[in-house]
């Protein structure tokens, strides 16, 4: 052994404790403890501490075993303990349902579809036409190319025309309202009808003070008898709810929409929903070309010098043109009977007045007639300025929506 490192060989450079192990050639070298002993074995008791920690462990582990085996237990049990469950699982999957525990698809579709003859409201113009239904056009007629709706119409109470087929109800700017036979509210309705506007039945009172009236003695209804006349006016704010708002109809508050109306749910021909689309526009067509073309005149109406003729138009809205025509009924200044004049306010003077001053409102056309004439025009052979007279002419009133 050399002096440096005790007869070790390489003691000096070991690290703190290390022990000494003899190699295979006979030579004390420096070595760790577990290097040392290389591999080995121990019995349970050998080691200190090492059984209370196993048995602690085992100890967790089988206290937490009646739970567990309790579980899986009760799957078992749910499963019929079925020794080869996941084979009888496979052939379950592979079986098909009974045909009564399932609905078909027509029944589906039933079930979700829409029934005929339902109406619904659109956002929307009605120039798009809405898969299963139709607009709603007043009169429009339904053929065999919508059966389902035709069979709905001849079935539950709707107007039939001369070709045996029904004609959609009149809804055009109306507000749906519930019905059925022999109702009490607003009794003696049928199904389809219409009805104008209309206030609930009222009176009006009079005023307990003088604002807005004045009294004064009437010898013709006796002595001592008082007389009280209350004066009328144009509606006024009430201060609080703002300035009246007064139109040709009572309504409420809305806003337009077009109405459609289920008309077919299985699979039609689209050749024929085509057809019947085309129907349909046309009739819509006719309806808005018959409102433009729809016109009004009046009988022929006896005029009075300074007086007022008039007749209702009968088109729920103000018209946009409007006039007066003089006809003739009984020949004078060669005008023959039944020629027509159309007559303005033609002239005013200071005092005179001749012609037809025209106006109208929602309801009614008027005419004032001028407190001279009729009106001024020529004699029909000769150009001479002349005065139609009251007993050669009426007044015919004519206007337009």
């Amino acid at each position: 052994m050399g002096s440096s490192d005790g007869g070790v060989s390489g003691a000096a450079g070991a690290a703190n404790n290390y022990v000494l192990v003899k190699n295979a050639s006979g030579q004390w070298v420096p070595s760790s403890a577990i290097a040392a002993l290389g591999p080995h074995q121990h019995a349970t008791g050998d080691i200190v501490g090492l059984a209370a920690v196993v048995n602690a462990a085992v100890a967790a582990v089988v206290g937490a075993a009646p739970t567990t085996l309790d579980t899986v237990a009760e799957v078992a049990a749910a499963l019929g303990n079925n020794p080869n469950f996941a084979t009888t699982i496979l052939a379950l999957l592979g079986e098909k349902a009974a045909k009564t525990d399932v609905y078909t698809k027509a029944e589906v579709d039933a079930l979700s579809a829409v029934p005929i003859g339902t109406v619904i409201d659109v956002y929307g113009n009605g120039t798009s036409a809405i898969p299963g239904y139709v607009k709603v056009v007043s009169g429009l007629e339904i053929t065999a190319a919508l059966p389902e709706l035709r069979a709905f119409g001849l079935a539950n109470g709707w107007a039939v025309n001369g070709s045996g087929n029904p004609v959609m109800p009149s809804g055009d700017a109306l507000f749906k309202r519930g019905w059925k036979s022999g109702q009490t509210r607003d009794a003696g309705r049928t199904f389809g009808s219409v009805q104008e506007d209309a206030f609930q039945g009222h009176i009006h009172t009079t005023p307990g003070n003088n604002s807005g009236s004045f009294a004064y003695l009437n010898p013709s209804l006796g002595d001592g008898a008082l007389y009280k006349q209350v004066n009328s006016s144009a509606p006024v704010t009430d201060g609080v709810n703002g300035a009246p708002r007064v139109a040709a109809e009572t309504r409420p508050a809305n806003m337009t929409v077009t109405y459609y109306i289920k008309a077919y749910g299985a699979a039609v021909d689209a050749g024929t929903l085509a057809a019947a689309q085309v129907l349909n526009d046309v009739t819509d067509a006719r309806a808005r070309i018959a409102v433009l073309e729809r016109k009004f005149s009046s009988n022929p109406l006896t005029p009075t010098l300074g007086g007022l003729v008039q007749a209702p138009h009968g088109f729920g809205v103000k018209p946009t043109f409007y006039e007066a025509y003089a006809v003739c009924t009984s020949p004078e200044f060669n005008f023959q009977v039944d020629n027509e004049i159309r007559v303005t306010t033609n002239h005013i003077g200071s005092t005179a007045g001749y012609g037809v001053m025209v106006w109208a409102d929602a309801t009614n056309i008027y005419g004032r007639i001028g407190n001279t004439a009729i009106g001024l025009t020529f004699n029909l052979s000769t150009g001479v300025a002349i005065t139609l007279t009251l007993t050669s002419w009426k007044i015919v009133l004519r206007a337009k929506p």
